[in-house]
């Protein structure tokens, strides 16, 4: 009994004290973590000494203290959490959607950045809200949401459950030189009649231009324009509920244009494996070559022992050309571990900055990112591709190894799109995810709506496409190699 008193009487109140007194000092001391290391050492020992200089009875008083603050404590992080939608999820459509406001109005970080007035947005799509769950109508509910958080322009905040289905998907076009040329096909696309390197005109009658535009959503979704039509050109090609048949019209190298028409009757003849995390090469100039895919993991996999195989492989190279295109992201662990494998010094790229300190980031008023260096590591010379799809975490990854000096950059722009996003959930399974965290790279400029520009930047022409030719990696290679 008396170990449970003296947990009660010291120990409780001491950390409770160290907390407070440690975020108190976390600015001015430049992080969370030391000032929270230096509060709790003061609050145990000054707790200790003003119990020792107290009377009894101010004793007794002073040790309810802290059962008192551990209440308080509590029922202010449950508020919290449940004005997140971490805890009890409502099941009625209107209190859910009215959650779902106030937890983006508190803890959204972009608003500002983005020149979007909130409650303007709210109040007349409030009003329809109410109408659609009047009348029961649970699909337009969803798409209502949908399109209200598609406002924002955000990668990483929209409907994500119900998500528009794919039933097939057939390839995916790459915008270049203005147009909607098909960069990868499936074995059945080619089967009938597509060819890569056609120019894609229109999709069931539309111009591709306002076809990617009218996509759903979810398929549409990115914080930058150069992102929204990069992930809506991959869907361009695909079946979905509303889109059970594809018409293309496509200009072929001939200059001819011809249709094609592709539905769930198409037979399948796609034999294609999962493409892995990781794959590597020796190019023909010695130079070593590793593709990062995807920064989070399928069953089986280990994606960093397999990066670290490659790398092994490629010890001897006297210079690495990292691919990141195309990688939505992932785990930014497995980022800031990639980018150890190259830096000899820990390297902070950036920091997350939250509006409201809550329990899910451990109160913190930012996070801050820092890449610790692994024992085996690369040293040679480093050149990372990027382009318009290399989104978040490996957004992160380009910022560690780019804002470090380690790396060159070649290719386009970035995505720009980074929000430390959670989950928020919706009645009958459905979910929202939204950005609590607004990213800064280390020369304090946002990433969200900006992305990372290449050093040297490469912009692919229609002929690169029909020759097979890849004019960023040919580009890294003569930039390690010193050619002009």
């Amino acid at each position: 009994m008396r170990a449970i008193g003296a947990l009660f009487t010291l120990v409780f109140p001491a950390l409770i004290l160290g907390v407070l007194i440690g975020f108190s000092l976390a600015a001015p001391l430049g992080g969370d973590m030391l000032g929270g290391v230096l509060g709790l050492t003061g609050g145990i020992a000054g707790y200790a000494l003003l119990w020792r200089a107290l009377p009894r009875w101010a004793r007794r008083v002073l040790a309810v203290l802290p059962i008192l603050a551990l209440i308080g404590g509590g029922i202010f992080a449950y508020t919290q959490l449940y004005d997140l939608g971490m805890v009890a999820p409502s099941d009625d459509y209107m209190d859910a959607y009215h959650r779902l406001y106030r937890a983006l109005y508190n803890h959204y970080p972009y608003f500002e950045q983005k020149g979007v007035d909130w409650v303007a947005n709210y109040r007349p799509h409030a009003a329809t809200m109410f109408e659609i769950v009047q009348r029961g109508d649970e699909a337009a509910y969803f798409r209502a949401i949908a399109d209200l958080l598609a406002s924002l322009n955000d990668g990483h905040t929209a409907l994500s459950d119900p998500y528009t289905q794919v039933e097939r998907w057939f390839g995916r076009a790459t915008h270049i030189e203005g147009q909607a040329v098909l960069t990868t096909l499936t074995e059945t696309a080619e089967a009938n009649g597509l060819r890569v390197g056609d120019v894609l005109l229109s999709v069931n009658g539309v111009l591709t231009e306002q076809a990617w535009r009218a996509l759903p959503p979810d398929l549409r979704v990115g914080s930058t324009e150069w992102n929204q039509r990069g992930n809506a050109y991959q869907f361009l090609l695909a079946l979905t509920p509303s889109t059970p048949t594809l018409t293309l019209e496509v200009r072929g190298a001939d200059g001819g244009t011809r249709q094609i028409t592709l539905d769930m009757a198409t037979p399948d003849q796609d034999s294609a494996a999962p493409q892995p995390a990781i794959s590597s090469q020796r190019l023909p100039s010695g130079i070593g070559y590793i593709r990062v895919a995807r920064l989070w993991e399928r069953e089986h996999e280990d994606l960093i022992a397999d990066f670290d195989a490659a790398l092994a492989a490629l010890s001897d190279a006297p210079a690495i050309i990292l691919d990141l295109r195309r990688n939505g992201g992932g785990n930014s662990r497995f980022a800031d571990q990639i980018a150890g494998r190259f830096l000899a010094e820990p390297f902070s790229y950036g920091r997350d900055v939250f509006r409201q300190r809550t329990p899910n980031h451990f109160w913190r008023a930012e996070s801050v990112y820092t890449v610790t260096p692994h024992a085996k590591r690369y040293n040679g010379k480093l050149a990372v591709l990027i382009d318009e799809r290399s989104v978040s975490s490996a957004e992160w990854l380009i910022a560690a190894l780019a804002d470090s000096g380690r790396a060159q950059t070649v290719g386009r722009t970035t995505a720009g799109s980074s929000g430390n996003p959670i989950s928020f959930p919706l009645p009958n399974g459905g979910a929202v995810r939204f950005s609590t965290g607004a990213f800064y790279r280390t020369n304090g400029q946002l990433l969200e709506g900006i992305g990372i520009a290449p050093d040297l930047p490469i912009a692919w022409t229609l002929e690169d496409v029909r020759n097979g030719r890849d004019p960023d990696l040919a580009a890294a290679e003569r930039l390690l190699s010193g050619a002009p």
